[in-house]
């Protein structure tokens, strides 16, 4: 039941996170007020369900990461994210979301260290080269976000 549960609360993140994310990239628009709802319901679902999930411990934490960023709440995902590396330390959605999350703090050095992270689990994914190439170019590193950017660009 509860596994089912979270494959709802899941379904449910995913279809938001466009949403979320033009909200993100577009700063002062925010959510509208429905999606805003939803998120926050299924974020207080997640954490719930991530105290008392047994096997499914490290998706609940997931989910309540993922609900958490959506919502601009950095610091919280951050901390559901970094719990959910314990069992999940090569799971690329996890490692492309906290590298955002840290990025978004200006933990800038430990963003870089996550992405290489994740370049190194999945060396074909643009996604995780391209969050090589940010987290390098906020640390000041051009020349290796340049040659991170034309990877992603390869691929």
């Amino acid at each position: 039941m509860r596994g089912a549960r979270l494959g709802h609360i899941n379904d449910r993140l995913l279809v938001l996170v466009p949403d979320a994310e033009k909200a993100r990239e577009n700063a002062g628009t925010g959510l509208t007020d429905r999606a805003a709802n939803e998120l926050e319901a299924l974020r207080k679902e997640a954490e719930s369900l991530e105290k008392v999930c047994g096997a499914s411990h490290g998706h609940a934490l997931y989910c309540a990461g993922l609900a958490n960023r959506l919502l601009g709440r950095y610091e919280e995902a951050t901390i559901y994210y970094r719990a959910c590396l314990i069992t999940a330390s090569e799971n690329l959605s996890l490692l492309l979301e906290l590298t955002l999350c840290l990025g978004e703090q200006g933990y800038t050095d430990e963003a870089k260290e996550v992405a290489l992270k994740s370049v190194k689990v999945a060396p074909d994914s643009a996604e995780a080269w391209g969050n090589l190439a940010g987290s390098s170019l906020q640390l000041g590193l051009r020349d290796d976000a340049r040659a991170a950017l034309d990877r992603a660009l390869d691929i």
